[in-house]
């Protein structure tokens, strides 16, 4: 994971469309400090859930980091992430409008991990990341990318997946 994360902020380094952070430890690394497994565990009680393998590693090697294009969503640090329902009813109903023939939308159980949250409320600036848990036992979280206004997402089987799209999106539009 974290060679693809050197790539991402590589090519936002290469674009010049950083967004200055006094928690990144170079100017080269845009991820923030990494989060300690306490920080992990607490958000984990606090939501009810223990995160997957591949988001705890990654909180534990950047924690979050900021923009790395106009484009993007930031991911946030562990203490940031809040449940979609918390931070965004309105947006929650957005996607049922949006998508009515799906029954039983996972969107409600969603965790935002990546996006901007201000005063308690998401802000769609660049939409936002969700991780959504599982349904049943035995079966794979999953992770979406949703556009700013909700209108569709999409998903990936796992947090490196969504950060190659990442890559792959901010080379070839770099702002």
């Amino acid at each position: 994971m974290k060679q693809i994360l050197e790539k991402i902020f590589e090519q936002a380094n290469a674009a010049k469309s950083l967004e200055p952070t006094e928690q990144a430890p170079s100017s080269t690394w845009l991820g923030f400090s990494p989060a300690t497994e306490a920080a992990i565990v607490e958000k984990e009680n606090e939501l009810g859930v223990r995160f997957p393998d591949d988001y705890r590693a990654f909180l534990k090697l950047c924690n979050g980091y900021a923009r790395v294009s106009e484009y993007e969503s930031r991911m946030l640090k562990v203490n940031e992430v809040k449940r979609l329902e918390d931070v965004s009813v309105i947006g929650i109903e957005i996607w049922k409008y949006n998508n009515p023939e799906v029954e039983e939308p996972k969107i409600e159980r969603g965790i935002v991990i990546g996006g901007e949250i201000e005063d308690g409320y998401i802000v769609n600036k660049n939409g936002y990341v969700l991780l959504i848990p599982p349904l049943n036992e035995g079966e794979d979280w999953e992770y979406w990318g949703l556009t700013y206004r909700m209108a569709y997402e999409d998903v990936y089987e796992n947090l490196t997946g969504y950060f190659e799209d990442v890559l792959e999106f901010i080379t070839k539009h770099p702002t």
